[in-house]
């Protein structure tokens, strides 16, 4: 550091200007403003170079758990030293099967069908509406069935027994 400030002092007084790193360029990076713009591209990747980084890390931890899930799904297969396989609860180790995911998904569509259609008489003329189309139905269930019943008294009347063949 001394001799550097001597040679800055002396290089003033002859009114010399210094070229910093001269000699040394190819043993160290370019100095001032090169250098860190050098360091900020080393630091701070392309986009093209971190987005394919990134793409092949992902790649390669997918494949890494897809082998994992399916060495899981063949230990839960193996039969354990007493001869049994585990049962466990729920869907196999996390693992959800595309048609169990549908049947969820469907009744789950069930049950918010069926929430809509109990929203449906919410308000009272909703229900006073609704009690008036079963009353309307109770009255010609019962009409058909005095109806029914008429014939069926018509009928007693001329229903003949006959007795052949009887001692």
């Amino acid at each position: 550091m001394e001799a550097s400030l001597k040679a800055a002092k002396k290089a003033a007084k002859l009114a010399v200007t210094i070229t910093w790193g001269k000699g040394i360029k190819d043993r160290i990076p370019p100095l001032g403003l090169k250098r860190y713009e050098a360091h900020h591209a080393l630091c701070y990747p392309s986009r093209n170079e971190l987005l394919s980084s990134v793409d092949s890390y992902m790649t390669a931890y997918a494949r890494m758990e897809e082998a994992r899930s399916r060495e899981e799904a063949k230990k839960r297969q193996q039969p354990d030293e007493d001869g049994f396989i585990t049962v466990t609860k729920g869907a196999r180790g996390g693992v959800v099967r595309k048609e169990d995911a549908k049947q969820l998904g469907e009744k789950q569509r069930e049950k918010d069908r069926n929430k809509h259609k109990e929203m449906g008489n919410f308000y009272r003329f909703q229900m006073r509406e609704m009690r008036k189309e079963q009353q309307g139905e109770l009255m010609r269930k019962f009409d058909d069935d005095k109806r029914r019943l008429d014939e069926m008294r018509k009928r007693r009347g001329k229903i003949v027994v006959s007795t052949h063949g009887s001692a």
